[in-house]
C-alpha cells in the first residue's frame, strides 16, 4: 500500500516535533483519524496500516504509546 511510507513519515514528523518541544519526551497516547476511504479499501487500511503499520512504527521508534485509530 502506498499510504504506508507516507503515513510513517508524517509520524516520524509529528514525533520529532513533539519530542522538540517536550524535553525530548514522547507523547503517552495518540489518535490518529483516518478519512476518505472506500468501504471496499478498509479490510486494507485495517491489516496494512492499523495492525502492520502502527506496530512497525513504534517498534522502531522504541515507543509504546496507547493509541486510538478512527477510520470514518
Amino acid at each position: 500500500m502506498q499510504k504506508r511510507p507516507a503515513l510513517e513519515a508524517i509520524l516520524k514528523s509529528m514525533y520529532n516535533q513533539y519530542k522538540a518541544h517536550h524535553s525530548d519526551r514522547l507523547p503517552s497516547e495518540l489518535v490518529v483519524y483516518w478519512a476518505g476511504q472506500s468501504e471496499g479499501e478498509m479490510t486494507r487500511v485495517m491489516t496494512d496500516i492499523v495492525h502492520g503499520g502502527f506496530p512497525d512504527f513504534f517498534s522502531q521508534l522504541r515507543a509504546t504509546p496507547r493509541w486510538t485509530f478512527i477510520m470514518a
